[in-house]
């Protein structure tokens, strides 16, 4: 069966016939708001910049696809997402903690966004053919500088947020004080058991079986002792996670699904020792903590603003649930803002 898809509502092409059928606010977050024919031109900028365009798909997972004439219903709800967040935010900065729009340093900023995006594409695995300071280099600065007014607000609200660290060497070093056991030398031991013998397994386990008893009896592979990873080691994270919060040397009551040869297993790991790795080691991988930290603790300030603000969207653009705190596709376009009364829907 295809899957259906649902073709926006916004013309791109045809701006001023959606204009006068649809709300001149195509967003609105309080008193804050952006027009429909903002929102229309701004993703007519995404689609007549297709390398900034992907970008976008690694930093917001976005439906980047569009047809000569339309952008897709999912890319437009949440690009006009993203918008709602940075009117909220801006908003936020702008009434409760005297944030100045006029105090952006808008090249500092430009570096800033282009690394932002950069850096989003590599953890999304999305590979674009020009850089992000040559995507962002080329995009209209009216478009470019509300993304850069959304980006500072966002950074100076999470910079005066409770239990936020600065990414300094200072701020990295109070970090990787204060969670000594993330950072450790970990050795680790696996049994890699067939599904089939997970119950037999884990009551040898619960009756006290050491962990090289129960991989000899147990696991398809021979080797069990895996080895030592530390910070620097590309596998560290992933040990890091597996391992971490559970007794030394025993085996965890939970198991990763394992895809042996086609052959469904069940994967247990255990840390059977940990040494304490110095800061020089650990500092990349403290960076990537502290951004992720900080990260969260943007997340709920988000949310807890958006919580509190009336939001409105245009049906046009999407549907703004207020439970989720996010804008949404409708399932159904209206026929009355639909070019054509619906023709362009398409199978």
């Amino acid at each position: 069966m295809r899957r259906l898809v649902v073709v926006l509502v916004i013309a791109l092409l045809g701006a001023g016939f959606a204009g006068r059928i649809v709300s001149a606010d195509g967003a609105r977050v309080g008193t804050a708001s952006v027009s429909s024919p903002t929102l229309r031109a701004e993703l007519a900028v995404i689609h007549s910049h297709p390398q900034y365009a992907c970008y976008l798909a690694g930093l917001y997972s976005m439906d980047v696809s569009s047809t000569s004439t339309a952008f897709s219903a999912k890319g437009s709800a949440t690009w006009t997402g993203t918008q709602v967040e940075g009117l909220s935010i801006r908003n936020y900065a702008i009434r409760h903690l005297h944030w100045s729009p006029s105090s952006v340093n808008y090249a500092t900023a430009t570096t800033e966004y282009a690394n932002e995006l950069t850096n989003a594409a590599a953890s999304a695995a999305v590979s674009c053919a020009t850089s992000a300071t040559s995507a962002v280099a080329h995009l209209p600065k009216w478009f470019l500088r509300d993304q850069l007014l959304n980006e500072a607000a966002s950074v100076y609200v999470v910079s005066h947020g409770a239990g936020v660290y600065p990414t300094t060497l200072a701020g990295l070093h109070a970090y990787y004080n204060a969670h000594p056991d993330y950072y450790q030398t970990i050795c680790v031991s696996v049994a890699v058991v067939p599904v089939a013998n997970v119950n037999q397994f884990e009551a040898a386990r619960e009756q006290g079986a050491s962990i090289t008893q129960l991989a000899h009896e147990f696991s398809v592979e021979s080797q069990v002792a895996l080895g030592c990873y530390g910070p620097t080691s590309t596998a560290y994270t992933s040990v890091r996670a597996d391992t971490y919060g559970n007794p030394l040397n025993q085996f965890p009551a939970s198991y990763h699904p394992y895809n042996n040869n086609g052959s469904e297993e069940a994967l247990y790991v255990a840390a059977t020792s940990t040494t304490p790795a110095s800061f020089s080691e650990s500092a990349p991988i403290v960076l990537e903590d502290v951004r992720a930290h900080n990260q969260n603790i943007a997340l709920q300030s988000q949310s807890a603003v958006l919580g509190s603000e009336h939001v409105f969207v245009d049906p046009a653009f999407g549907v703004w649930s207020p439970t989720k705190l996010k804008v949404s596709t409708l399932s159904t376009p209206r026929a009355s803002v639909t070019p054509g009364g619906g023709s362009a829907l398409g199978l």
